[in-house]
């Protein structure tokens, strides 16, 4: 059967976003970005470990430790890359083509799940596509070798097979492929488990009970993985054993092996518990408007408050218009489950997390706008003059927010990618001055310590650590922070660290109220610690760490005085297994 004409300008349409696409991810100069998430650096380093055979590990740790905060499927992808080139940093273009091949089936998945699954016009369709695939965020990642840009095309052909299931329940092979679909999902991101729940609870919903067990059983894989990765997983072993006197050093390796520990010490107290939570509804409210008005957003308080609240109504004002048309049910229910399981996370990053469910949350927007315009034609076309006034104070408003968002869409928000981009790079001329400094002057043993630790050990193939991990817990426990912050050598020295690489951007990798103490300890630290390099610009310094292995030289007193807390001897030094 030959293509119709329609047909054919529906695929000129998609393949023109996709050009687009493209040609804006290379505009951003993405390989200034890498290391800008750490999760990237984890990724690449671990997939350079399989390829060269070591299994599926950590090697910037030492000790070796298992990889568990991520499943393995995107590292195994991006080994591939490291067996066609194992030159770094130039195999990094060749990652980020990996992300395009995913973000160009996601342009047409996302195009056929919001045609059928919504009901709408193919020129609707091809709007909300283009809108999701060339905003500045879905270009910011898949500039970056994360998996949220794989996860979104799993997840999207996830739901639409699904989705298909539900309308077409003869199709038994739909179900299969939902199911095989969700297990990659799993594979890919552990919040994919999300998507069974929300498409088990549809077929129980709907009483379809043969595909209720027909998919479980075949999501049998991904539910086995899910269990031995979040609650089965054997403890990793740590280098050097966990004490009292070093903290710092049980909580940092937790926070590298295994994020269900991690999350158990951070919420000490049912109140804390409590508290996180309140704050995770919060932080998800507030996100909405960052998709449409973001960065612009963050310096108009006001209005990006009004929005946050704003957003949230007609999202769920849509979903309800959805769920009566009997449209998006098992994406609707299975987003529930997934923000539900995102919440017991610590302050996850919305904007990157419900990125795979941006095309649900503007298809839900379109069809709550698409009802308004209904209504505002109506009043115009009737007499009652009050009707008039109040459609035409509606639509000056919308079209104004209208013209506020593609504003938005088109100036400020690339702007700041570009800026983002070029701002990266400066930084990393700075740091690859110090990367030379440690491949010239540091033994292949050595071990360091760095924000950037990943990064630095790609650089250099010196094992690093960060030099810490400060519990979110902390904004609301000052004696939490304070404890932390005493703490800040206890990595260094449980590792036995022989340099400390500080930059200027350091105490911007954590949360934004402990942005400022941490910045003060570590320029208390600075003035202490002996300085063996420092970059051009300043940007980047080296300290010697020796003093702290001496905790009872005389020379060093003034220096541990500063370092370590009160009553910190040589034998809470660890050797590590060097």
């Amino acid at each position: 059967m030959r293509p119709t004409s329609r047909t054919l300008a529906i695929f000129a349409g998609l393949s023109g976003i996709l050009i687009l696409y493209i040609w804006n991810v290379y505009w951003v100069r993405p390989a200034n970005l890498f290391g800008l998430w750490h999760d990237d650096t984890i990724y690449f380093s671990s997939a350079k470990a399989i390829a060269q055979g070591h299994g599926y590990i950590l090697p910037s740790v030492p000790g070796n430790p298992p990889a568990t905060k991520y499943p393995v499927l995107y590292p195994w992808l991006l080994s591939w890359v490291w067996r066609i080139s194992p030159e770094f940093p130039g195999n990094i273009s060749l990652a980020i083509s990996l992300n395009l091949l995913f973000g160009a089936a996601a342009t047409f998945l996302i195009y056929g799940y919001l045609r059928t699954t919504f009901d709408l016009k193919a020129w609707e369709s091809l709007l909300i596509t283009s809108f999701f695939i060339l905003h500045p965020f879905t270009i910011l990642y898949s500039s970056a070798i994360v998996s949220e840009i794989p996860f979104a095309a799993f997840s999207i052909a996830t739901l639409w097979s699904g989705e298909a299931a539900l309308r077409r329940p003869e199709r038994t092979n739909l179900i299969i492929i939902s199911a095989i679909l969700a297990d990659l999902c799993v594979f890919m991101r552990s919040a994919g488990i999300a998507l069974c729940a929300g498409i088990v609870a549809a077929l129980l919903l709907r009483k379809l009970w043969r595909h209720a067990r027909l998919f479980s059983s075949a999501t049998v894989p991904a539910l086995c993985y899910f269990a031995y990765q979040t609650w089965f997983r054997v403890a990793t072993i740590p280098p050097v054993a966990f004490s009292g006197q070093l903290p710092g050093w049980k909580q940092t390796w937790l926070y590298y092996t295994s994020y269900t520990a991690f999350r158990k010490i951070d919420s000490p107290s049912f109140g804390i518990a409590v508290t996180l939570l309140v704050n995770q509804c919060l932080y998800l409210i507030f996100t909405l408007p960052n998709y449409l008005f973001a960065p612009w957003s963050g310096s108009h308080i006001v209005v990006w408050f009004v929005m946050a609240l704003f957003l949230a109504t007609v999202i769920f004002s849509g979903m309800r218009r959805a769920v009566a048309n009997h449209m998006g049910i098992l994406t609707g229910l299975a987003f529930a489950v997934y923000i539900g399981l995102l919440m017991a996370w610590d302050y996850p990053d919305w904007v990157r997390f419900l990125l795979p469910f941006f095309p649900f949350i503007l298809a839900l927007l379109w069809i709550e706008c698409r009802s308004w315009n209904s209504w505002i034609q109506r009043a115009f076309r009737g007499v009652q003059v009050r009707d008039k006034i109040l459609a035409f104070g509606f639509l000056t408003c919308a079209l104004t927010f209208t013209g506020v968002i593609i504003w938005n869409y088109c100036g400020p928000g690339r702007v700041w990618e570009q800026g983002l981009s070029a701002e990266r790079r400066g930084r990393l001329e700075e740091k690859l001055e110090a990367y030379d400094w440690i491949r010239l002057h540091t033994a292949r043993d050595s071990r360091i310590i760095a924000v950037a630790d990943v990064l630095s050990y790609l650089y250099t193939d010196r094992q690093a650590m960060n030099f810490t991990v400060l519990m979110p817990a902390g904004v609301y426990d000052k004696r939490r922070l304070s404890l932390d912050l005493a703490h800040i050598a206890d990595v260094p020295r449980a590792i036995g660290a022989s340099y400390w690489m500080v930059t200027n951007e350091d105490a911007l990798s954590q949360l934004k109220a402990l942005r400022e103490p941490l910045a003060t300890r570590l320029a208390e630290m600075e003035g202490r610690l002996p300085k063996v390099f420092e970059s051009s610009r300043g940007g980047v310094k080296i300290y010697d760490l020796t003093c702290l292995r001496r905790t009872d030289d005389p020379a060093c007193l003034s220096i541990n005085k500063v370092m370590l807390p009160s009553g910190a001897t040589e034998a809470t030094v660890g050797t590590s297994d060097r």
